[in-house]
């Protein structure tokens, strides 16, 4: 996590505090591996206890029983609380970045991918309070929180993939030399192909006949022929998204971010 460093290089005086956070990389690199456990440790749980087949089970079906779906929801908070923070430290830079001279495009984008960022991270925290997949464990709907989860999926994922556009939009904007950077082609590419995949993932779902999905009482969770293409399609998406969280590796390390600590208001009242 970020290194604090205070009272050096006359940081410090009696009327304030100065902490200097460095090493910011490590936090896309929490939101990476805090989100992948979200993921991988839910599922290997899931298999285990035969709650979902060993071959690639949809996701929310591998974290929405318990025990599992206590640490996806855990993680997934973590995940959510790094992202928020992740996504204010992003807009901070791009703002010091276009101070002088203020392009009004870049002052707009950067907003918006903030605003865009924080609700991403909304979405996640309402994925983890409703953890389920489509069937519960005695093979019934559970539309009461299936319902919330798939709205904050499509938070998640519709509004984070405009986002990730809107970053590539952002380095068009500040980077110059943007036509001979490699992290400007490869965020294209997991963009690309991230919303090709969320777009397959969403058209199976809104096509394919949900009845088919609810196997005999007793069975636990199995998937009819012609799902596996959406089942696929969903990990590709989910893991790209992941992997564009680590573009954001060189942009925090370059980063310094400082705070100041006033405690003029607190003497006052004492003196």
């Amino acid at each position: 996590m970020p290194a604090p460093l205070s009272y050096t290089n006359n940081l410090y005086n009696e009327q304030y505090l100065f902490v200097t956070f460095t090493k910011l990389h490590y936090v896309p690199i929490a939101g990476f591996l805090s989100s992948l456990l979200a993921i991988l440790v839910p599922y290997a749980i899931s298999v285990y206890l035969g709650d979902t087949p060993a071959i690639l089970p949809f996701i929310s079906d591998a974290g929405g029983d318990p025990p599992q779906s206590i640490l996806f929801g855990l993680l997934l908070s973590a995940t959510s609380f790094i992202g928020a923070i992740g996504m204010c430290m992003k807009y901070l830079m791009v703002r010091h970045q276009n101070w002088n001279p203020v392009d009004v495009r870049v002052e707009q984008v950067n907003r918006w991918s903030c605003t865009g960022g924080v609700l991403v991270c909304l979405g996640g925290i309402i994925v983890s309070l409703s953890p389920t997949g489509h069937l519960r464990r005695d093979c019934t709907w559970y539309s009461s929180m299936f319902v919330p989860h798939m709205i904050g999926a499509c938070m998640v994922f519709g509004i984070g993939y405009a986002t990730t556009l809107m970053h590539l939009y952002l380095h068009y904007l500040t980077e110059p030399r943007w036509k001979t950077s490699p992290l400007f082609y490869v965020r294209a590419l997991l963009s690309t192909v991230g919303i090709v995949a969320m777009m397959i993932t969403a058209f199976n779902w809104l096509l394919f006949d949900m009845t088919l999905m609810i196997p005999p009482s007793g069975r636990g969770k199995v998937y009819p022929q012609g799902m596996l293409g959406a089942v696929i399609a969903e990990w590709i998406m989910v893991f790209i998204f992941q992997s564009y969280v680590l573009t954001y590796i060189p942009d925090f390390r370059k980063a310094t971010f400082v705070l100041k600590v006033n405690m003029d208001g607190i003497r006052s009242k004492r003196e």
